[in-house]
């Protein structure tokens, strides 16, 4: 359970696309196999999207107090089933990976559903091995 902030660090506005550089720091609880532990995230994350197509690339790293650190790699890459005004309601479709090498099942495929209305968004679908993947977003 993790409290984050994201900081835009650079963003590149294009009159089809655009392309942002986000740095992440947050603070929660960390827990593996029965123990729980608190523990700091910093996370490094680049994406590029049109109207059309999403792509992103995140390097996240868990830093605990006593248990074990943890880094994930995470590749995106969705589209949108179609083209919404921008103040209006975004739906994207959208193939997850990721990379746990801090684990022992390393690599989770999760496809799932996002919605982007404003400054909200939702993220929800299940990993190929029925893992469940929920996350929410404000943006200020």
């Amino acid at each position: 359970y993790f409290a984050q902030l994201n900081f835009l660090a650079r963003r590149w506005n294009e009159l089809e696309s655009q392309a942002n550089l986000y740095v992440s720091l947050g603070a929660g609880e960390l827990r593996l196999h029965d123990t729980s532990d608190l523990a700091g995230l910093v996370a490094l994350e680049a994406d590029y999207e049109t109207r059309r197509i999403y792509t992103a690339l995140t390097v996240e790293h868990l830093q605990a107090e006593e248990s074990h650190d943890y880094t994930r790699l995470r590749y995106r890459a969705g589209v949108a089933p179609y083209l919404a005004p921008f103040d209006s309601l975004q739906t994207w479709i959208i193939g997850q990976v990721e990379f746990n090498p801090d684990l022992v099942e390393e690599l989770t495929v999760t496809p799932l559903l996002r919605f982007f209305y404003n400054n909200l968004a939702l993220e929800l679908g299940s990993s190929v091995k029925g893992e469940i993947f929920l996350a929410t977003m404000i943006h200020f």
